[in-house]
This record gives structure tokens, sequence and C-alpha cells, in this order.
């Protein structure tokens, strides 16, 4: 558990992110999330962390630049950036798959709560809903 993650984010839908900027709370939250049954629970931290959220797609080849060229033409907002640079500053940038079942957006804001979450955002198939900024 809590080990930084290098996948690449290339396609953030259906997932819901968000920043936490102690290593322990973190670490709590991904566990957390994965006890609750949230699915592919990642953390990101450091450069490392940055690198595979590469907001932009350079660092991952044409077809990457060229998908992030397109997700910004399609959806209402860019958070990819922000937490790109969060990693950058020392937070973690944890991401799960948020499903539609009911209570479980709910009980995924109550874990993200007791870590002190900031910049919650789902990212829906065509607009970014910010839970908390």
């Amino acid at each position: 558990m809590a080990h930084t993650n290098n996948e690449f984010i290339a396609d953030p839908t259906g997932h819901m992110l968000a920043v936490i900027d102690t290593w322990a709370h973190a670490e709590q939250a991904e566990g957390s999330l994965e006890s609750a049954g949230f699915e592919e629970v990642r953390l990101y931290r450091g450069g490392e962390g940055a690198r595979a959220i590469d907001s932009e797609g350079e660092g991952h080849g044409i077809a990457s630049h060229l998908l992030r060229l397109v997700q910004h033409g399609l959806t209402n907002k860019d958070h990819l950036e922000e937490y790109e640079e969060a990693t950058r500053q020392g937070a973690s940038v944890i991401s799960f798959r948020m499903d539609s079942a009911e209570g479980r957006r709910e009980r995924a804001e109550e874990i993200l709560a007791q870590a002190d979450a900031r910049a919650i955002n789902y990212f829906g198939p065509a607009v970014v809903e910010t839970i908390k900024p």
C-alpha cells in the first residue's frame, strides 16, 4: 500500500481525484477507499507522480499529447495541471474509480474529508464536477 504510482492517467473519465497534503492522510485515504471497495485506487507523488499525470501528454508520446488536446477541447475545465503541480509541491494526488451505486459518492466524500482532501473533482464523460475546491 501507499506506493507512488507511475501509471499514466490517459483518461480520468469516471474517476474522482483529490489532493491530500500530508503523506499519512494520503495513506489513510488509500486504505479506507480500498477497504470500502473502491477500485483503481492510485496515489501519485513527487516528480514520478507528476510525470504520470502529465497534463499535456507530452511525456508519453504524440498520441498521448493529441489525446490531451482532445480532452482539453471536450471538457468544461481541466484540472490535471493542478494535480500535476500539487505532486511537484509535495502533496499526494489520489485517484479512484467512482461508480454510480447508491451512497458511494457520499462514502467517498466522507473518506476524503477525513483525510483533509482538497481540489476534489469528479471527471464525468464531458464535464468535470467540482466537489470541493
